[in-house]
Order: structure tokens, then C-alpha cells, then sequence
């Protein structure tokens, strides 16, 4: 359709104003993106313009939106990635599952979230495990040591679908 309902995000990368515009269906699937930068030359803005166009093609293919989240997480230019251990160490209480899901969520989501989706999250932050010390105890483990490879990867192997969990839901583009 030649109009549709969407939302803009304001960020910030590597200290520059980061402008990212939604374009969704009428049944509020994302169809297209837009990204704009408030200063940046020409390459960066056809770099940006060139990725945010192949990503809306993917999605208006039926590309899902968290084939994207996986591919690119974790990439970035000039120092500047998504380090899910470095973001999640930068949280107020990241080895308890339950604050730490609050705290993402706060910062994530404009409106509450229902305690089935905070659930689902848990879940998938204790690898489907009940107990909380599933989660304490790897965290725990990953911050005494955290060039241990296997601490790392146990971690990060319970962040990245976490995340990606909480980047495609549609609550995260109302913030």
C-alpha cells in the first residue's frame, strides 16, 4: 500500500543519532525498513540505505525477521557491534534471571509485559530449566572467569536466542 502504519526509533552508534522507520501491513507484520543517520556522508548513507532496502525485499519475500536478527547480531564496523555479554554485564542485576528479564524489558518494551511472555523469556534464558540458579550459576561462573571459553559460550549460547527472543517481538518497535 502506498501508506502504512509504522514507527521511528531514535539510537545512538559509535555517538551518531540513529533514526530507524518501520513500515507495517494492516495485520501489523513489518514490511519495510528505512534507517537514516543525522550526520553521515554519502557512502554511509547508501550503505545504509542499500542494507535497510535488501532487508525490507527479504521481509516482503517472507524472509523472517529473526533470520535477520541471527545473522547480524553480533556484527558491527569500527568497533561497534552487539556484544551480548558486554550489554548484559552493563545491566543492574544481570545474574538474576527475574530482575534482569524486568530490566530488559523496561528498557525494550514501552508497555507492560504479560507474565506468559515473561515466562517464555525465562525459559529461554534458563534453556527450559525451572530453578533461577540454572541461570545464576552460569552468569556467575562467565564474570570469575570470563576468558574461559566454555563460561563464555554457555552464556552466550542463553543471551543470543534470549535477545533475538525479545528483538522480534512486536512490543520492541513501539519504544
Amino acid at each position: 500500500p502506498a501508506k502504512r502504519h509504522g514507527y521511528t526509533i531514535k539510537s545512538k552508534v559509535g555517538g551518531q543519532a540513529l533514526f530507524l522507520r518501520t513500515g507495517e501491513y494492516k495485520d501489523g507484520t513489518l514490511g519495510e525498513i528505512f534507517i537514516d543517520m543525522a550526520k553521515e556522508g554519502a557512502t554511509m548513507r547508501s550503505l545504509l540505505n542499500s542494507f535497510a532496502v535488501a532487508v525490507s525485499v527479504g521481509l516482503q519475500y517472507g524472509v523472517p525477521l529473526e533470520e535477520f536478527v541471527d545473522k547480524f547480531m553480533g556484527t558491527g564496523f569500527s568497533g561497534v557491534a552487539a556484544n551480548v555479554l558486554t550489554f548484559t554485564a552493563t545491566m543492574a542485576n544481570p545474574g538474576d534471571p527475574d530482575l534482569f528479564i524486568a530490566e530488559i524489558l523496561e528498557l525494550c518494551h514501552v508497555l507492560p509485559s504479560d507474565q506468559p511472555l515473561i515466562d517464555s523469556l525465562k525459559s529461554i534464558l534458563l534453556s527450559g530449566q525451572t530453578a533461577n540458579y540454572y541461570w545464576t550459576n552460569a552468569w556467575n561462573a562467565y564474570i570469575a572467569a570470563p576468558t574461559n571459553m566454555t563460561n563464555a559460550n554457555i552464556v552466550t549460547s542463553r543471551l543470543k536466542p534470549f535477545y533475538t527472543a525479545i528483538l522480534t517481538m512486536a512490543e520492541a518497535y513501539l519504544s
